[in-house]
């Protein structure tokens, strides 16, 4: 039975289109639902749920997978006047929901959702915009509490209850700092019977882990608003008006799917874009169809070709993509400058030498993506003046970090960061390449911040050449390295003072208007401002721009097609041998090379694989599926052998990371060697 819960109201409220797909699950695949476990582990969601639970000892833990004897052990419980009860399940109609923690105190209850999100404080301004309405960030969160709310509130008044209920966000708070050392080990990851699941140690109670770190938050306030909120009123979206009253209209179309009734079609959008039910149609049977392809033939007739067209939402940086569709416009070739900032009625073509403005730059995307033979824009000169101001040797680095919600190590607050791992790859004024340098920490108890900052000096130091990172995520983390240093410092007073002055000259603090004399480049810009490849379309992720570099370049498919990486007398790897990057596979294109890896799932079953695509960015690459194997080592118990084989992905995934630095950076001195009249090259 295809009862309304939690996630599928979430799924209705994003589009209730998609509560037809996700109850068709045999034609439709959700591509962003991952193993929960994974997910859960990535953000921190079970360790806190554990971590919850401490907060009341003695609650009745309804640990059962399946629904009817979750319900009859919760209604079992339900009868004591005084009870905890958490993962308590409760069905009214056609809905069914978990609550995280239910408390009951003879006809008042406390709900309280644990979230693994994080607060400063109590205070509820923090879930408001100025106006009073809920923040975009926090709607969601108060969706879900006000969701349960009335389904707990329909079900009890069912039962003959007039109840007084409570709402509450239990969050990590910000504002709390740990007072004890490996506060995590005591939170195990365990599996039985093909099920991974979370348990606390045996014995461990809330008093052996030091300051709370969790808060309470009373919402009564914020589930009214949500309740009466006009946003539910005022949009034809759900196609019911009113919050209640979509919770209602959503129930009865999952009852109309139970009996293979007509699908109710939300409006399209630009949020469309994101729409997790676009699996390719795939035949013949067995076969997997594509919610999005459906929907937008629907609404808009939309044949083959126009799904395939270059869509106005894909342009980079696009900040008013949603009042372009809503004008009835989807396509680039319908795009105007206007469309792109309103004051601007016509672009003036880039000029050679000072690079792409924002708007320039989504024009070209536009103008090349539309083109029957698009190509690629490069600013030579502009390029070449900015790579003359560099100095050699030249430095790429990248790091792997974690932001963890239950803090690992005393002083820290929940969601402040750490490095755990950094790759080094130098280039000499002549082109020697080297892989320099790596770190690991494998944790395990032992902060790995110190020998990381270490390390990364011990590398660094030695000389004035320029040092590359890839968007702003090491100087972000070098910043938190160097407030921990000036915190608290394992060195004596002299060296602590070096490691602070090196990470002030190789950083940036806007707070403090200081920028380094040998601050960090960013590759991101680089590119941002001086090259745009077709293949990239409209990002500028290290993901997109490798292999539409390599594609590209002549120089990079000659010379990487030869086993010379990790070779004697090729370029010195720690973690590859005798090992080719460009690989070429259908159509004359080179493979990616992040798949020429040894696969992430073969490690790790539970879908670790997917978590770049659900929690990845620009900033961090790949470091979504690294910080939750390093994660994954810190909580699990594990041999020798299982936690080799992680630390030897996490330095072959981090090696590329800096390699692909290196691989964009001898293109561009390509491009700058290459003499051309234009700035525009195949």
């Amino acid at each position: 039975m295809a009862h309304l819960t939690k996630s599928r109201f979430k799924l209705g409220i994003e589009c209730p289109t998609k509560l037809y797909y996700d109850s068709n699950r045999r034609s439709y695949k959700n591509e962003k639902e991952g193993d929960p476990f994974m997910m859960a582990l990535a953000k921190g969601g079970f360790q806190v749920g554990e971590l919850s639970k401490l907060h009341y000892p003695g609650g009745i833990d309804i640990d059962v997978l399946d629904a009817e004897e979750a319900i009859r052990r919760t209604e079992e419980a339900l009868l004591q006047d005084e009870v905890v009860i958490f993962e308590a399940a409760i069905k009214s109609g056609h809905k069914f929901i978990r609550i995280d923690i239910l408390q009951k105190s003879g006809n008042h209850y406390r709900l309280i959702e644990v979230k693994s999100k994080s607060v400063d404080g109590n205070d509820l301004e923090q879930f408001r915009k100025n106006n009073g309405d809920a923040s975009k960030d926090w709607r969601p969160y108060l969706e879900d509490v006000s969701f349960q709310y009335l389904v707990l509130k329909q079900y009890l008044i069912g039962c003959g209850i007039s109840p007084i209920i409570d709402p509450y966000l239990m969050c990590c708070d910000k504002t709390a700092t740990a007072t004890k050392d490996n506060v995590h080990q005591n939170f195990l990851l365990l599996e039985e019977n093909g099920r991974s699941f979370c348990k606390t140690r045996e014995g461990v109670t809330k008093g052996d882990l030091g300051s709370e770190i969790l808060i309470e938050v009373p919402i009564m306030e914020l589930v009214t608003n949500i309740i009466d909120d006009d946003h539910y009123r005022n949009s034809s979206k759900w196609g019911q008006s009113g919050f209640e009253n979509i919770i209602d209209h959503f129930e009865q179309l999952l009852i109309r799917y139970e009996s293979d009734g007509d699908r109710f079609y939300g409006p399209v959008g630009a949020e469309c874009k994101t729409c997790q039910f676009q699996t390719k149609d795939q035949l013949p049977e067995g076969v997997l169809k594509s919610g999005f392809r459906e929907c937008f033939q629907h609404h808009l007739n939309w044949t083959d070709e126009e799904l395939n067209k270059p869509k106005g939402w894909d342009v980079w940086d696009f900040r008013t993509k949603e009042k372009f569709a809503e004008a009835g416009k989807w396509f680039m070739d319908e795009m105007e400058p206007v469309d792109l900032k309103k004051e601007l009625a016509s672009i003036e073509e880039p000029k050679t030498g000072e690079g792409l403005s924002r708007i320039q730059r989504q024009w070209t995307q536009v103008t090349q993506s539309i083109s029957d033979t698009p190509t690629a824009f490069v600013d030579r000169e502009g390029l070449g003046v900015f790579m003359g101001q560099l100095k050699a040797p030249y430095h790429f680095i990248d790091f792997e970090t974690t932001a963890p919600a239950i803090p690992f190590y005393k002083g820290y607050r929940p969601y402040e960061g750490l490095c755990f791992q950094f790759s080094h790859h130098q280039v000499e004024a002549d082109g020697t390449i080297t892989h320099k340098g790596e770190y690991l920490g494998l944790g395990q108890g032992v902060n790995p911040s110190y020998e990381f900052i270490d390390s990364l000096y011990k590398e660094l130091s030695n000389d004035d050449g320029t040092v590359f990172m890839y968007s702003h995520h090491e100087n972000t983390y070098l910043r938190y390295m160097e407030r921990l240093l000036e915190k608290s410092s394992p060195f004596d007073a002299q060296y602590t003072s070096n490691h602070i002055r090196f990470l002030q000259s190789i950083t940036v603090d806007k707070d403090n208007n200081r920028k380094g004399d040998r601050a960090m480049v960013d590759m991101a810009k680089m590119v941002k401002n001086y090259y745009w490849h077709p293949m990239m379309k409209g990002s500028n992720s290290i993901k997109k721009v490798l292999p539409a570099v390599m594609n590209a370049s002549k120089l990079i498919r000659d010379k990487y097609s030869k086993a010379i990486y990790g070779s004697h007398d090729g370029i010195q790897s720690f973690n590859f041998k005798n090992h080719k990057w460009v690989e070429i596979g259908n159509d004359d294109v080179v493979v990616d090379p992040y798949e020429l890896l040894l696969p992430l799932e073969d490690i790790f079953p539970m879908g670790l694989n997917e978590m770049d695509t659900i929690y990845g960015d620009e900033e961090i690459g790949n470091g979504g599926a690294a910080m939750t194997a390093w994660a994954y080592m810190q909580y699990q118990e594990m041999s020798d052998q299982e936690r080799d084989r992680i630390a030897k992905a996490l330095k072959c995934y981090c090696e590329l990371d800096t390699m692909a630095m290196v691989l964009i950076w001898e293109h561009f001195e390509e491009l700058v060697r290459t003499s051309s009249p234009s700035s525009h090259t195949d």
